[in-house]
């Protein structure tokens, strides 16, 4: 069993205030706790060389503006509009019904995996719990 990984580097931890260090873990314990398969999958996070890197699953099929431009200004079907649309308002519901608000949903955000599956990946959320 293999799964391709993606890993975001954060900012440097030293130039963090302790307000962004603290942001940064609870990003991570956001993410550790978002299994859905609406949601791009976090694999794990470390701390190296005073850099935190946050390990998810790899989505190969870019984001959806990625996808929109590759169109040239060919419509999508309805159907996989629709598709895409379910897909995403799933995701979100998972992230609203753990108390976490997303604040940054644009055509940048929802990711692709080659199966056409879209994860809004969930990167920029606000805990309200």
């Amino acid at each position: 069993f293999s799964v391709d990984v993606w890993m975001k580097s954060l900012l440097s931890v030293t130039s963090m205030s302790a307000k962004e260090k603290e942001a940064s873990k609870k990003e991570v314990t956001l993410l550790s706790k978002m299994k859905h398969q609406n949601i791009v999958g976090f694999i794990g996070s470390f701390q190296e060389r005073n850099s935190l890197y946050i390990v998810m699953e790899y989505c190969d099929g870019g984001d959806l503006l990625k996808k929109i431009n590759m169109q040239r200004g060919v419509p999508f079907t309805e159907e996989q509009v629709m598709d895409w649309f379910v897909q995403i308002c799933l995701g979100l519901k998972h992230i609203h019904d753990k108390k976490v608000l997303h604040r940054d949903i644009k055509s940048q955000v929802p990711e692709l995996l080659h199966e056409g599956r879209l994860f809004p990946h969930n990167s920029e959320t606000d805990d309200r719990q």
